[in-house]
């Protein structure tokens, strides 16, 4: 069975590597901390005072840090990779 030409597999490998950095800003996890009206900010406000190495800090630390960024910007790169136009 021969590849599609357009089609590599890499683009695919680095969209699923960031699907969890995206979900956290999709719930609320940004770099400056929980987004007012959020489920993360929900969530803050049931928890209270928030542990150090609870699951909701971890996921803070993600957000805050530039894992994020670089992800979305590698998300891009994946996805345009994928609609090129074939020549």
């Amino acid at each position: 069975m021969s590849k599609h030409p357009a089609m590599d597999s890499r683009p695919l490998a680095v969209i699923a590597a960031f699907i969890p950095q995206c979900a956290l800003y999709l719930i609320g996890f940004s770099s400056g901390g929980p987004v007012a009206g959020s489920l993360a900010a929900s969530a803050q406000s049931v928890v209270g005072s928030v542990a150090a190495g609870s699951a909701f800090a971890t996921m803070q630390s993600v957000a805050m840090s530039t894992v994020p960024r670089a992800a979305m910007a590698a998300t891009a790169a994946a996805l345009s990779t994928l609609i090129r136009p074939r020549l």
